[in-house]
């Protein structure tokens, strides 16, 4: 008897099924939108051609992420208009927001609160740090 196998790349379907594992992990830790919105990490290694994207934030062509962030109309606008480099820059924003203003991802209303500003960065006018925020010193 003839079994037959579909050719899978190892690396491939390891990188998927870790990709998977870390959702679910964060899906039983924490099931709301904004730890998703934070823990999306691009793939590190490339195998295949990138995705370009005409970044709306930063204003030229660049490599898009690999999924959409979340299963949203506004994952899908950033997933088809968002670069990679300015999602990481987004990350960092957010988990500032997330310190500075004390949010809790758990609340709904804070999670409204991390989608509105996450529309303005991507979209919108910008947003600014809160008035008192002040940047960490780098070390030398």
């Amino acid at each position: 008897m003839v079994v037959e196998v579909p050719d899978f790349s190892i690396t491939g379907f390891l990188a998927q099924e870790r990709k998977l594992l870390r959702r679910t992990v964060l899906a039983r830790a924490c099931p709301c939108l904004a730890c998703e919105i934070i823990s999306l990490r691009p793939n590190r290694g490339r195998t295949m051609a990138e995705r370009m994207v005409h970044c709306v934030k930063l204003k030229k062509d660049l490599p898009g992420l690999d999924e959409p962030p979340f299963d949203t109309e506004l994952g899908k606008k950033i997933y088809e208009n968002v670069s990679r480099e300015a999602w990481n820059g987004w990350t960092e924003f957010c988990k500032m927001l997330l310190n500075e203003y004390r949010l809790n991802p758990a609340r709904k209303e804070d999670q409204a609160a991390i989608v509105q500003q996450m529309e303005q960065y991507f979209f919108g006018q910008g947003v600014a740090p809160p008035e008192q925020y002040v940047p960490p010193t780098q070390k030398s």
